[in-house]
């Protein structure tokens, strides 16, 4: 009889998944404890810490814009010239950066350089000031229980949608490769 093969897994999955039968991404978790912390990312936080995550040369796509490397190509003076569907996901994430361990954390100088204008100001956290980026890209049940995972401070672990990796794939090598990310619709992204 053959040996099943098995390997290990984190966070909640199937019997299937463990047995290796099928093959699911990676789930993601959710740190409560870098979604707790009370950073302003909305557009009234934005003047106090200068957008800087839309400027150069720390930041991609801002880095990529050959003809003005200090600020991003779609930024104008309302922000970002695109619409939600179209900017991104690293950008819809940020200042959450998905870490070698597949968790959803902070920018390691979030609350320190790049969001210091805008941390602990007010009593919103970082999670409940992204809704809209976070509601569009995970949907409402996976929002709810990052929203949960802060109020019992407890992680979660959770998949994201097919068309989040995809996109965030091809961002990588737009990354690597320094070059310009084009409107996501432009792929056929979304359609939902």
């Amino acid at each position: 009889m053959a040996k099943e093969k098995h390997r290990r897994i984190d966070g909640p999955n199937s019997v299937l998944e463990h047995r290796g039968l099928i093959d699911l991404p990676t789930p993601w978790r959710f740190s409560w404890k870098w979604g707790s912390k009370v950073i302003n990312c909305a557009p009234e936080g934005i003047p106090r810490c200068k957008g800087i995550c839309c400027h150069g040369p720390h930041f991609w796509p801002a880095r990529a814009n050959k003809n003005d490397p200090t600020k991003c190509l779609y930024l104008s003076e309302t922000g970002c010239i695109f619409d939600i569907k179209d900017r991104p996901i690293t950008c819809l994430l940020f200042p959450f950066v998905l870490n070698s361990n597949n968790t959803l954390c902070l920018y390691g100088r979030a609350t320190c350089w790049t969001c210091k204008g805008n941390y602990k100001i007010g009593n919103a956290t970082i999670t409940t000031t992204l809704y809209n980026h976070l509601y569009y890209l995970f949907g409402g049940m996976i929002y709810g229980r990052m929203v949960e995972a802060i109020c019992t401070q407890r992680d979660i672990y959770f998949t994201p949608p097919q068309w989040v990796l995809e996109s965030l794939k091809r961002e990588k090598y737009l990354q690597e490769k320094n070059l310009i990310p084009s409107r996501r619709s432009m792929y056929g992204e979304d359609l939902r």
